[in-house]
């Protein structure tokens, strides 16, 4: 994200692809960075009749990191995508109240570790809609993409009482679009408590998990 938002696509490609091996749902992200890459060459190419090979052959290998695992899989397992292929990521197990539990969640959702910039993320995507103020409004979409995508799994709830894997992942979407939404300089001491709000993010699942915390629910949870 910070290549991104530099204009570094190459090497937003690169990176994002390399987490997306591990998140899969990153890969969305990856995939709108190299279409923007193709849509500024193109622009490019009209407007001044000029493309740098080069450039282009290298932002393709950045992307490479995009087919290691699909690679992997099908050396391996004779299909790309084994998750799949096993029945562990299907349409028909995204439902509304998953999509609820991601935020709103007691003992896992992102209102308990994460609140006070949820509801700042949430009160800035209507806003900045009723405004029609789109600026970084892709991250809004690509976040939207990414959890739809995780409501795929059956292994919805892990169980514990700590912050969600999959919020962990979207975390830093969120975060950037805040960031460059808000004007800090006008609004210092809701930056100073956003600030602290990461930190208790970071520091959760020590704060609430202690040594063994599978099968329970939180504090709040059970409250």
């Amino acid at each position: 994200l910070v290549f991104y938002f530099r204009k570094n696509l190459q090497m937003a490609i690169l990176l994002s692809g390399l987490a997306a091996c591990q998140n899969p749902p990153i890969l969305f992200f990856t995939v709108w960075c190299g279409c923007l890459y193709l849509w500024h060459t193109y622009k490019k190419y009209i407007d001044e009749h000029t493309f740098d090979f080069r450039e282009f052959i290298i932002t393709g290998l950045c992307s490479l990191p995009l087919l290691l695992s699909p690679l992997f899989y099908w050396i391996n397992y004779s299909t790309p995508n084994l998750i799949a292929k096993i029945g562990a990521s299907k349409l028909e197990f995204i439902n509304f109240g998953k999509f609820l539990s991601y935020f709103f969640d007691l003992n896992q959702g992102a209102i308990v570790y994460s609140g006070l910039l949820l509801l700042v993320f949430l009160w800035l995507v209507v806003k900045n809609l009723v405004l029609k103020k789109f600026k970084y409004f892709e991250l809004v979409i690509i976040s939207l993409i990414m959890i739809i995508s995780c409501l795929t799994t059956p292994n919805w709830n892990s169980g514990m009482s700590h912050v969600m894997r999959y919020f962990v992942w979207l975390y830093p979407m969120i975060v950037f679009y805040v960031v460059y939404s808000v004007d800090f300089t006008k609004q210092k001491l809701l930056g100073y408590i956003l600030i602290a709000n990461m930190f208790i993010l970071c520091c959760a699942n020590s704060w609430f998990k202690g040594d063994d915390n599978h099968g329970r629910h939180n504090v709040i949870a059970t409250a």
